[in-house]
């Protein structure tokens, strides 16, 4: 079963600053519900989150790999 991870947790998790993981929140690239002044995230959300992040990195990185043995690199 998932939990719900407050900002601070959820933060930690991704390796990011609290300022840095509010502003992913401001602009709705994870779903909370608020309760209070607190911002309550879905452990599942957060997993699902990285595993996209993880995912572009590495895409990106193999696009860069790729290019470098294009031109010799």
């Amino acid at each position: 079963m998932f939990t719900e991870l407050n900002a601070e947790e959820a933060a930690d998790f991704l390796e990011v600053s609290l300022v840095a993981f509010n502003r992913i929140l401001d602009q709705e690239e994870i779903p909370y519900r608020q309760v209070g002044s607190r911002r309550l995230i879905s452990s599942r959300e957060v997993i699902k989150y990285k595993s996209n992040l993880v995912r572009s990195r590495n895409a990106a990185l193999s696009e860069s790999v790729a290019y470098d043995e294009e031109i010799g690199i």
